[in-house]
């Protein structure tokens, strides 16, 4: 794939940090056990393996009930394109809906999460299933520039869907190292191992990500991801942009 391809993937990011004329140290929505209000918009080019390759377009909200701790998020893959030899697809994906309750404890902070995916997405890019996933969350603070977080998140797809997808029973083990420069910068490493106890397959999702707070309320990153195992790819890049309502 020409690198000019990978070029959008990344300008938010090398663009956008420029901007910021002062350090800005506070930098929020880096710890996944962060309740925020906020719009975030996201690119992501996988390439497949085989010539295959695919682009994500995705676009989140989250929204904190002020006062509580407890919020929402909701996300939605709102187009997909997949090129492979002899056939291309374009389509958007399923809806994600969740609900989350976080409680901090001194250095820790542990959460819980009740999520819902419902299968409107195009036959293409749809579980096909409507999914009920329950989830915890552990977030340890070193010091307030390095985090470690644990999440364990359950996978139910055996309600009403397509009569043609098969039932989904998941589970998923992730763990992440988080650190954030007093600049604004942060990095993260994040790993997760994924279960499919009916289909009888395991995969690992490896990721790092470098980002920046280029103001008191955006923030922006890039980051590259592999598959590998039972579902495995040669790469994916991707970019995103958020902004704190």
């Amino acid at each position: 794939m020409p690198v000019v391809r990978l070029l959008p993937l990344l300008a938010i990011t090398v663009l956008a940090a420029p901007l910021a004329g002062v350090a800005q140290t506070r930098v929020e929505g880096v710890n996944p056990a962060d309740l925020l209000t906020q719009v975030q918009i996201g690119a992501e080019y996988n390439r497949i393996g085989d010539d295959a390759d695919q682009w994500l377009f995705t676009g989140k909200f989250d929204y904190r009930f002020a006062g509580t701790p407890v919020g929402l998020n909701f996300e939605w893959p709102v187009h997909v394109r997949l090129d492979a030899p002899g056939a291309a697809s374009n389509g958007h994906g399923d809806l994600f809906s969740r609900v989350r309750y976080i409680r901090s404890f001194g250095r820790w902070t542990a959460g819980a999460s009740f999520e819902v995916v419902a299968p409107v997405g195009s036959d293409a890019f749809s579980g096909g299933r409507w999914q009920t996933n329950p989830g915890v969350l552990g977030v340890y603070a070193w010091d307030e520039r390095n985090l470690t977080a644990l999440v364990h998140k359950r996978i139910f797809g055996y309600l009403k869907g397509d009569d043609d997808v098969g039932d989904i029973n998941q589970y998923q083990w992730r763990a992440l190292q988080i650190h954030i420069w007093p600049s604004g910068w942060f990095g993260q490493v994040d790993v997760s191992r994924l279960r499919d106890t009916l289909g009888d397959r395991d995969w690992f999702d490896s990721r790092v990500s470098l980002g920046k707070q280029i103001s008191a309320v955006a923030r922006v990153s890039a980051e590259i991801k592999k598959l590998s195992g039972d579902a495995s790819n040669d790469y994916a890049l991707s970019a995103s942009y958020a902004v704190k309502l």
